[in-house]
């Protein structure tokens, strides 16, 4: 009683605060909706989410990775909705958008309080209230900050300052007005949340109401199209984007392009007692798009290295620089179920003057027709103790975009002799 009556003495902005977060829960948690995922034969949950109600006819958004599996085996998933008062009801599958990782999913019953979508009126710094089911615990609510979208995202995402978690993917996050801002979708820890932007979701059911019926493709081959759409955009974007380069040695290399990369330098210090130098520069997207459990595609990588020895002989240095060539990383994670083998293709070719050893590698996704994993590596050969390995990595791309990509990129690299 006591420390109850001290901090409403000397804390009455935290109570005031809790009583705002208590009475936002209480007003729009039977919105709010648990999503599993059962496998049919045994009954057993083999996934669970949140979701939430979009409209009084019983239509829920959700993300896409929360029900992935109803898209790639439906025959062994079905769907079932977990109300607020305990009650479960089965669910189907509507709509998706595998880009912005959202889906649209409907039980055949009419709700009495559901959330309108629309874009809020937000400034950074706000109060923003996530729901959810973290780790099939209940329902929750989160408290945290809108810090704006993401700026270096080929995929538009809202930067939310609060502690999501698993279990909470697809709920809302909302003002204390109850308006939706986002759908929560990843985290990285430490307060570091990531939302879909409410105007994909918004999107996503008005293009189902205008359809007024079922789909009328399986959701493995929407989802299939939309990523061949995708790929194409964010290629042309790409390209079209003011590209930045870097020294290493005698090179310019490409950096950054556009405002979708990161990029980072490395001197390997780990070589103090080797008789060449090292020095790396990579840059990421970082993003990609879930498929599956076992696949993500959609990320752009690419990586330089600069070795120069004045102690090894030509033949020496030519040993290390083969050995280099061969084991570069591309940290590619798809399984043999997914893809096929890479089919690769290698060639001298001319840059800026210079001689180079160069290849193209491409595996085809078995089941997304018209995609494919893509590689192209290069080695300068201008020089008997110094060079440049360079490799770029594409996932999910047409054969057309990988040698469109592939040609921009080998293109912004230029020797001085």
């Amino acid at each position: 009683m006591c420390l109850a009556v001290l901090t409403a003495l000397f804390c009455p902005n935290r109570l005031a605060a809790e009583r705002l977060t208590e009475d936002v829960f209480r007003q729009y948690k039977s919105r709010v909706v648990q999503v599993r995922v059962i496998e049919r034969s045994s009954g057993s949950k083999s996934g669970i989410g949140s979701g939430f109600f979009v409209s009084q006819d019983g239509h829920v958004v959700t993300n896409y990775h929360v029900i992935a599996d109803i898209v790639n085996a439906p025959q062994s998933y079905r769907l079932e909705i977990i109300l607020q008062d305990g009650s479960v009801l089965p669910a189907k599958l509507l709509d998706l958008d595998i880009v912005h990782d959202l889906a649209l999913v409907f039980l055949d019953a009419e709700t009495k309080s559901w959330f309108e979508l629309s874009k809020a009126d937000i400034r950074r710094g706000a109060r923003v209230y996530s729901i959810g089911n973290p780790r099939d615990l209940g329902f929750h609510i989160v408290e945290g900050t809108f810090n704006g979208n993401i700026a270096n995202s080929l995929y538009e995402k809202i930067n939310f300052t609060g502690s999501l978690n698993p279990g909470m993917s697809g709920g809302p996050a909302i003002t204390e007005q109850g308006e939706v801002i986002g759908v929560n979708v990843a985290t990285q820890g430490n307060q570091l949340s990531f939302l879909v932007p409410v105007a994909f979701a918004e999107r996503l059911l008005s293009r189902t109401l205008e359809r007024g019926g079922p789909n009328p493709i399986r959701f493995s081959e929407q989802a299939r199209q939309q990523l061949v759409a995708n790929q194409d955009d964010y290629i042309k974007r790409l390209i079209a984007s003011d590209h930045e380069k870097v020294a290493l040695g005698r090179y310019s290399v490409p950096s950054s392009i556009g405002k979708s990369f990161r990029c980072w330098a490395q001197v390997d210090d780990s070589l103090e007692q080797q008789p060449y130098n090292s020095l790396s520069h990579y840059c990421s997207t970082q993003d990609n798009i879930y498929i599956s459990r076992r696949l993500a595609t959609g990320a752009v990588t690419f990586r330089h290295e600069f070795l120069e020895s004045k102690e090894m002989n030509m033949f020496q240095f030519y040993t290390l620089y083969q050995a280099k060539l061969e084991h570069m990383a591309w940290n590619l994670s798809a399984k043999e179920e997914d893809v096929t083998s890479f089919d690769c293709h290698s060639d001298f070719i001319r840059i800026s003057d210079g001689k180079f050893k160069a290849a193209l590698c491409v595996r085809a996704y078995k089941k997304l027709e018209g995609l494919y994993d893509a590689v192209f590596v290069s080695a300068a050969l201008n020089d008997s103790h110094s060079g440049l390995l360079s490799s770029l990595v594409m996932t999910g791309v047409s054969f057309e975009n990988a040698l469109k990509f592939s040609r921009e990129f080998v293109g912004g690299i230029s020797w001085e002799k």
